[in-house]
């Protein structure tokens, strides 16, 4: 039975991992792998995270015992995480101006009216729903203990959902899409002398090519037709961990333990190349138009994270951990149109190019600049009684943006505390199979920081228009994230 379930998990997990080997999301570094991890303020590098060892660090993948001083030689993870999104409603900003859109006149006046007044989108933002999978296995034992881990996560509402979010508008930059799509980690981890082991892992992303063309045309007895390609090239980001563990394999009580992981860093970028052509002007020739464009669809930092843990006492662990996340290379997901053209009409006619003469300006992001930050992590798990344990977990994670965009620009990113708790129940067996068996819950808040931007007077460009800047004249930025998950944890 042993043997056929892990046949069945590794098919399962490898079919998961080529199907999905293309795609990429951060649910690991936003909220962390797991019921136990979430409850624990997400810190997960330095102690043995088990069926999840291979995303938070690949070097505890050779932890071979479990907290009940059992060895095992392969952890079986799987759960669910649901996180909902609520932001504080932006209401009565200015939406559109000269510099964005094109004049218009307004119903009720004579009088051409680039402005538009409105709400800001705050509702569309998506749940983070799916279920989470992850294994660790020991390949040889007897050859430092080398081990293997996969770490996925799959969406259970769509496949992939991608979205390059609001150029100008208001706009929660990191939550529009970044955990909206597959994750796949695999990590690799040996131990090569008593206590003191080393991983390497790759966190797999994508580049997004695309090409299409299309023909509109009004004359009669013809067609207008359209055509889309698309290509997806995988790419992948390592990272590299280490991990002390000074105490025997069959001691039952860890006194304390290390860990440190590297993070490349990983971007996905989208490039959408168009050509288009329109006769609209009876049997003229038709107007050509082509552009390029390009946005990184998802992006993740260069991050240096160090944790550990610390048992002072028989059931009672203390874990801590520092992230520093290097924001200031970010690159949104804005989609910029570049290299835009109409096609040359050679005819002497002027009747023959109504598109002839045509200017058009390339696309452009608000500029706003980005930081690094240092986010500390901390929690505590205190077993109540046999089989049973309480956890409390806290995060702080400062926001990516030097300023408030009171500017151009309205991408935010407010502070937030990260609040968590949870309980772990250990059984003994497994419904009728005899090995142990762990259920993990949790609930998570999150706190973020209202912030009241006030945007400077003038457009957005000095000589563009008189008309104010987007979001004029101010708005309350801020809300909150709440959710759980679940995890079962098999011990083979």
């Amino acid at each position: 039975m042993k043997s056929f379930l892990f046949g069945l998990t590794v098919l399962l997990l490898l079919q998961g991992f080529l199907g999905h080997f293309k795609a990429h999301a951060n649910v690991g570094q936003d909220f962390g792998f797991g019921a136990q991890v979430m409850s624990l303020g997400g810190a997960g590098v330095g102690w043995n995270t088990q069926g999840f060892a291979g995303y938070h660090n690949p070097a505890a993948l050779s932890e071979s015992t479990t907290d009940s001083g059992q060895g095992r030689r392969l952890v079986l993870s799987w759960g669910l995480v649901f996180i909902h999104p609520q932001f504080l409603s932006i209401q009565n900003i200015l939406l559109q101006n000269g510099y964005i859109a094109d004049e218009a006149y307004h119903p009720t006046s004579a009088q051409p009216q680039t402005s538009l007044l409105g709400d800001g989108d705050t509702s569309s933002y998506r749940n983070t729903f799916g279920q989470t999978l992850g294994f660790t296995y020991q390949l040889a034992p007897e050859f430092y203990h080398l081990s293997v881990g996969v770490v996925t996560f799959f969406p259970i509402e769509q496949l992939a959902y991608m979205d390059t979010g609001h150029n100008f508008e208001p706009e929660y930059v990191l939550y529009r899409s970044r955990t909206q799509r597959p994750q796949v980690d695999v990590g690799l981890g040996a131990r090569f002398s008593n206590g003191l082991a080393f991983g390497l892992g790759f966190h797999s992303g994508f580049d997004l090519t695309g090409n299409g063309t299309l023909f509109i045309t009004t004359q009669n007895n013809t067609v207008s037709t359209m055509r889309f390609t698309a290509s997806m090239k995988p790419k992948l980001a390592p990272y590299v961990g280490i991990y002390f563990s000074p105490h025997e394999e069959q001691r039952e009580h860890q006194s304390y333990s290390l860990g440190a992981v590297v993070r490349a860093p990983m971007s996905s970028e989208n490039i959408l190349k168009f050509s288009s052509g329109a006769r609209v002007f009876g049997s003229f020739a038709a107007v050509d138009f082509n552009f390029d464009s390009k946005s990184t669809l998802f992006y993740d930092p260069l991050s240096f994270e160090l944790g550990g843990m610390v048992s002072p006492s028989s059931g009672l662990k203390m874990m801590g951990q520092v992230d520093y996340q290097v924001w200031s290379q970010y690159k949104t997901p804005a989609l910029i149109i570049s290299q835009a053209q109409t096609s040359r009409c050679t005819s002497s006619n002027p009747a023959d190019c109504p598109g002839g003469g045509l200017k058009i300006n390339p696309g452009a992001n608000p500029d706003q600049s980005y930081r690094n930050i240092l986010v500390p992590r901390l929690g505590v798990e205190k077993v109540l009684s046999e089989g049973v344990a309480l956890r409390l977990g806290y995060a702080y994670r400062p926001s990516i943006l030097r300023d408030l965009p009171t500017g151009a620009g309205n991408y935010l990113d407010p502070s937030k505390h990260q609040l968590n708790l949870g309980m772990g129940f250990e059984f003994k067996r497994f419904l009728s199979y005899d090995f142990p068996a762990r259920v993990d819950v949790a609930l998570t808040y999150h706190l973020l920081k209202k912030d009241h931007v006030i945007k400077t007077p003038g457009t957005n460009e000095a000589g563009v228009s008189n008309d104010q800047k987007i979001g004029y004249p101010g708005y309350d930025s801020g809300g909150k994230l709440y959710g759980g998950a679940v995890t079962l944890s098999l011990l083979f």
